[in-house]
């Protein structure tokens, strides 16, 4: 099952609002742009789900009072993500066939500063969009500038703006698209807080480019229990005259302060009325195990669990998804995933459960490396080359004193190892007749440095 990187409606609203269908037509469609993979920033993914589902976000639940983070990448002291690599299953050759990539470049403080989306044509890799983060001085993100490619350069497609309070709060979330000559507005989303720094208030509005003006879209209202945990989440309508009520969120926690059930109702004019329900379950080291909805039908009637399993240090190995046949479970998806020594997420294979056996749909394969500067030279000896990404020349620096003399070779290999240019050493490379792409450039026994090439 091939992923459609095409996105149509914005998918960093499905994110917020859990509910495409609301804004899809305000939304530019069939962009290249994909919004599932950007990076939102930490504060701005709202607590507590999205109505009728216990789906935070494309692909982490929420259990545990934490997120499952198996699928997310984990930059840490073991390295940054550099790189993903997604292959799809094709059944008539039976082999993996390569789909997309994201290569990724950070700064000297490990913050992301750019993500290249790139698809695979069957022949070389075909830039498809760009994104790119702008911190502030606390380092926390203030602008992600979305771009596609159209063929021959990156242009504008949209931007998302934050901003933060005195003690850095999110406050406010920006969408804007881009018109060809300007910026429009499209969407925001403000938060307010009680006295113990807890969201309380969440309100989501659209542009009325007819009204020049902000129209009220949602309103979530947060209330807690004594020790802070999630009480009740009430969800609220814009009818154009006031809010009107349509789901009713309530938390109950087991013995061990842990989620246990989650129950949702919906406002039928009257009164709220049973419509959804998950239940949580936990193994002996404390790990949600297993999470099971139910739809409620005059009484509650199960409809998918999902299982997880775990390593001995907690990190989810498997997630395998049931549906329910009026009598038992069958098999219907299963995600796996494998670690690196420092705890990251290095691969995961999805595959659906088909006449009896577990069948192939895509993979993806995380790269790690140091964390490497883009302008700013490197202070541990590392090669670093400037312009990155590069088009027709690029200089090397932050070169080793004794790496000057005729005797030093560098080399060019593609990702795959391959030799696509030697020469003795310059400070000045010609890459012109080098395609587009990720590579690496060797200097004499020096580690090899990481550079892409963009037109």
């Amino acid at each position: 099952m091939k992923k459609n990187y095409l996105i149509i409606g914005l998918s960093a609203l499905f994110f917020i609002l859990g509910n495409a269908s609301m804004q899809a037509s305000k939304i530019k469609e069939n962009s290249k742009c994909n919004y599932s993979q950007i990076n939102i920033p930490n504060g701005f993914n709202l607590p507590g789900f999205t109505p009728g589902s216990v789906q935070h976000d494309f692909n982490s639940k929420l259990t545990v009072q934490r997120f499952r983070d198996g699928k997310e990448i984990n930059n840490s002291a073991g390295g940054l993500n550099d790189s993903s690599y997604y292959w799809f299953w094709n059944d008539g050759t039976l082999t993996w066939d390569l789909d997309f990539r994201i290569i990724n470049m950070h700064d000297m403080n490990g913050n992301l500063v750019q993500a290249y989306g790139d698809y695979w044509d069957g022949i070389g890799w075909v830039p498809n969009y760009l994104h790119s983060y702008t911190y502030n001085g606390a380092g926390l993100v203030t602008e992600i500038l979305n771009q596609e490619h159209n063929g021959v350069n990156y242009v504008n497609y949209s931007r998302f703006t934050y901003q933060y309070s005195p003690g850095n709060l999110p406050v406010m979330y920006m969408i804007e698209n881009w018109n060809g000559a300007g910026w429009d507005y499209s969407f925001r989303a403000q938060s307010t807080y009680n006295t113990n720094n807890l969201l309380s208030i969440y309100l989501a509005q659209t542009w009325n480019m007819g009204m020049s003006a902000w129209t009220n879209l949602l309103q979530w209202t947060y209330t807690y229990l004594p020790n802070n945990n999630f009480d009740n989440i009430l969800y609220e309508s814009w009818s154009g005259m006031s809010w009107v009520n349509y789901n009713f969120r309530t938390y109950n926690y087991d013995a061990q302060n842990r989620f246990s059930v989650i129950t949702d109702q919906n406002w039928d004019g009257i009164s709220w009325v049973n419509s959804s329900e998950y239940r949580f379950t936990y193994d002996i080291s404390g790990n949600n195990d297993s999470l099971t909805s139910y739809f409620w039908g005059g009484f509650w009637m199960p409809t998918e669990l999902s299982a997880y399993t775990f390593d001995a240090y907690g990190n989810e190995l498997t997630d395998i998804t049931h549906s329910w046949n009026g009598t038992g479970w069958d098999f219907t998806e299963i995600s796996r995933y494998t670690y690196n020594a420092n705890m990251q997420i290095e691969s995961s294979i999805n595959q659906y459960w088909d006449m009896g056996a577990w069948m192939n749909s895509d993979s993806t394969h995380n790269y790690y490396s140091p964390a490497t500067a883009i302008i700013n030279p490197d202070k541990n000896g590392q090669l670093i080359i400037f312009p990155n990404p590069a088009s027709d020349v690029i200089q090397i620096f932050n070169v080793p004193e004794n790496l000057n003399g005729m005797q030093d070779i560098i080399q060019i290999h593609d990702v795959r190892g391959q030799l696509l240019l030697e020469q003795t050493y310059s400070q000045l490379i010609d890459v012109s007749r080098i395609p587009s792409g990720m590579y690496f450039l060797k200097a004499g026994p020096y580690a090899p440095a990481r550079f892409l090439i963009r037109r």
